[in-house]
């Protein structure tokens, strides 16, 4: 059941402040999802490799199109792996970096 919410953030354009330096802006768009529990193999893989697995989200596939960043539980995210589970649904892996 998709009881969650996740902004995903689909990158814009790079704009400039007022002192020259580039500040990425975002579309954000809000859809509902289910989360769901991070292995123990996926979790040593993903550290392995310098990430680290917070959570994964399952949600409506047609809803996802390829962005790397989100938005969950008013934390913002990587999105290190997507996973199409089945015909309507994907599986979202939602990573920070390793040490933050």
């Amino acid at each position: 059941m998709f009881n969650h919410q996740i902004v995903l953030l689909t990158e814009k354009t790079f704009a400039t402040d007022a002192f020259g330096n580039p500040n990425r802006e975002y579309i954000r768009t809000t859809h509902l999802c289910e989360e769901k529990e991070i292995t123990r193999s996926e979790f040593y893989n993903a550290a392995r490799a310098g990430l680290k697995p917070e959570i994964i989200v399952s949600m409506s596939a047609w809803e996802y199109d390829g962005q790397s960043r989100c938005e969950y539980g008013g934390s913002e995210f990587f999105i290190t792996r997507s996973y199409k589970s089945d015909r309507d649904t994907v599986e979202l892996t939602l990573s920070k970096k390793a040490g933050a």
